[in-house]
């Protein structure tokens, strides 16, 4: 029986904003267990649909991680075929990358598609396995300097799987892409492609004409027909704190192959906001979201948690971030903290005194509005001209 399993988006030596390098083992734990199943499994092969590293230029230490893990399935004869994300190649595609250095010398067991290509890989039953593999295309290419050339880019991919899929001859027919189709919902992977990537339809890749297409590059796992997004095998930010991540196995039955979802544990991500009524019973508010953040009860929710607390202040309020700082840290995996003060809305602003003159209520009501918004503290004697301005004009 034919398995396969698939998985994208590894982004191996990735750090971030909260934890730094000490996230970057996270990553390649997630990488291990996913390796762990793969071999439990007994799969034929592993498909991994683009950014295996979260840089062109590794380090040494993470890119013999990752050759590591794929020595051992090496060892259980799984062979490895990946296509090339926006992050795995250089910006010259002349240059070499350590990928294809570990392609050439892997004795076939590595199969890494920089250009779009074919390849045909036997199960360990004798099945054929056709794979289209459609790397990153980089859609700037494709941009002219006043127009973006999106139907010249579709039109590209089109014909390219077109004349890769002509002759096959194959038990079962898989494209393997690193792609943005315009019914994918995506987050954090925005930061780093911006607006450039033009979106596909799954008409342009044809996917009706493969049994399943394996695709990367959207982070958030989501499927449309037989077209299936991985998602990433971490959470990269914050952005993807409630996504459960997963990897699919693809299992032959009745002449199709049929995906079965299988979760991951990943680190679990906290963010709470906390406003600060009273400084001096502040430990007590942190011991209680302590406890909510021990409470967490999932196995696929890794902890200790990375924890991102904000501080609501109310204006002139100190706190002593050091000592919260180091009452917490030993407790969390990776911890941030910020602070901001309370924005006064102009409905909460008190006048408090009705005999006044109208025109002395306009002027204090400025002023404090004024005093509470940053964007308006410069133009206090403006607006009070300018009102006062319109009050005689109605009273003449």
């Amino acid at each position: 029986m034919v398995k396969i399993l698939h998985t994208a988006d590894l982004h191996l030596g990735a750090g971030s904003s909260i934890g730094g390098k000490k996230r970057v083992e996270d990553f390649i734990e997630s990488f291990k267990r996913i390796v762990d199943l793969a071999i439990k499994e007994e799969v034929d092969l592993v498909l991994i649909a683009g950014d295996i590293f979260h840089t062109p230029r590794p380090s040494s230490t993470v890119f013999y991680a990752f050759a590591e893990q794929t020595k051992r399935l090496f060892e259980k004869n799984i062979k490895v075929v990946a296509v090339a994300g926006n992050h795995d190649v250089p910006r010259s595609l002349e240059d070499k990358s350590f990928l294809e250095a570990l392609a050439e010398y892997s004795d076939k067991m590595f199969i890494f598609i920089k250009r779009p290509r074919k390849v045909t890989i036997e199960s360990k039953e004798g099945k054929k396995i056709s794979i289209v593999g459609i790397p990153y295309l980089n859609p700037i290419y494709f941009t002219l300097p006043d127009v973006r050339d999106e139907i010249g880019y579709r039109r590209k991919i089109r014909n390219t799987v077109k004349s890769l899929l002509e002759d096959t001859d194959a038990d079962y027919k898989i494209l393997l892409g690193h792609l943005m189709t315009e019914w994918a919902t995506f987050g954090s992977e925005k930061i780093f492609v911006g607006d450039k990537d033009i979106r596909i339809s799954n008409q342009d890749i044809l996917a009706h004409e493969f049994d399943y297409v394996a695709l990367g590059h959207v982070h958030k796992p989501q499927s449309r027909d037989n077209v299936y997004y991985a998602g990433s095998i971490e959470r990269i930010d914050f952005s993807e704190a409630k996504e459960k991540k997963r990897v699919l196995i693809l299992s032959e039955n009745y002449g199709k192959v049929v995906p079965t979802e299988y979760r991951i544990p990943v680190r679990a991500m906290v963010s709470i906001a906390l406003a600060v009524k009273d400084p001096s019973k502040i430990m007590q508010d942190i011991y209680r979201i302590l406890l909510k953040v021990k409470n967490i009860n999932d196995d696929y929710e890794i902890l200790p948690p990375l924890l991102k607390l904000k501080l609501i202040l109310k204006k002139g309020m100190n706190i002593n971030i050091k000592n919260i700082e180091d009452y917490i840290r030993d407790k969390v995996y990776c911890l941030k903290i910020t602070t901001e003060y309370e924005i006064v809305k102009p409905s909460d602003i008190k006048l408090y005194s009705k005999e006044k003159p109208l025109h002395e209520l306009i002027k204090t009501y400025i002023k404090k509005l004024c005093e509470t918004s940053f964007d308006l503290k410069d133009l206090e004697e403006e607006l009070t001209r300018e009102a006062l301005s319109i009050l005689e004009e109605v009273n003449t």
